[in-house]
């Protein structure tokens, strides 16, 4: 891949700075730092803190929630990634956060929904979303918005799948496709018990939840 500028950013954005992996986890609580000294050793050939994407290198204003968006390219030497690991790597850092993942020859692009917590910090707030084998050449993710906030709930709407343009639309989608996979999950476990039951009236109960079920996964 090449790294000089992959996403086709503005140029104002490109910061193109080797990340030494000890700034990662010397932020870790001491009970971690071995954990993810390990992971950041085995899995990442190297980072490069890529785009800095603020108010000051777009052009565009700040926003509510949302000041910067750091950028980092991610070298794997492993094909796989401990998406625990990473999040845990992500929650050190107080930024909004995009990771590139170059792995095998393959392109990822990764991010961990962050909020403003109560107490004025930046945290997360959802499960990591993936937009798996990714042809940077089509340009997938394009500087949209006229602040921080909108830019951010663009990526977060295209990184999902979910298509939602603004960060409030996102929440809304994602929570609405928590309940479904909860509601697929429960039909799949119905639908075991009822292959074991012997009794005829508890098969018909069962059934009988299972179109429920099935009735409020199609709203």
């Amino acid at each position: 891949m090449n790294t000089d500028n992959p996403l086709n950013f503005p140029t104002s954005t490109i910061v193109a700075k080797n990340v030494p992996k000890n700034a990662f986890y010397k932020r870790a609580k001491a009970q971690r730092t071995t954990a993810l000294r390990t992971f950041l050793t085995e899995a990442f050939e190297h980072i490069l803190w890529l785009y800095k994407l603020h108010p000051s290198t777009l052009n565009i204003a700040d926003g509510q929630q949302v000041h910067e968006i750091d950028v980092f390219y991610c070298k794997m030497r492993t094909t796989k990634i401990d998406e625990k690991l990473l999040g845990e790597l992500d929650m050190l850092l107080p930024r909004h956060t995009l990771y590139i993942i170059d792995r095998d020859g393959s392109t990822d692009l990764m991010m961990f929904p962050k909020t403003i917590n109560a107490q004025g910090h930046i945290a997360q707030n959802g499960k990591m979303e993936a937009w798996t084998n990714v042809e940077l050449s089509a340009t997938p993710l394009t500087i949209t918005g006229h602040d921080m906030d909108m830019l951010y709930g663009d990526f977060l709407g295209k990184l999902s799948h979910l298509n939602t343009r603004t960060e409030a639309e996102y929440a809304k989608a994602a929570e609405q496709r928590q309940q479904q996979e909860l509601l697929k999950r429960q039909y799949a476990a119905l639908q075991k018990k009822i292959k074991s039951e012997k009794q005829f009236s508890r098969q018909l109960e069962m059934n009988r939840e299972l179109k429920a079920l099935k009735d409020k996964m199609a709203l």
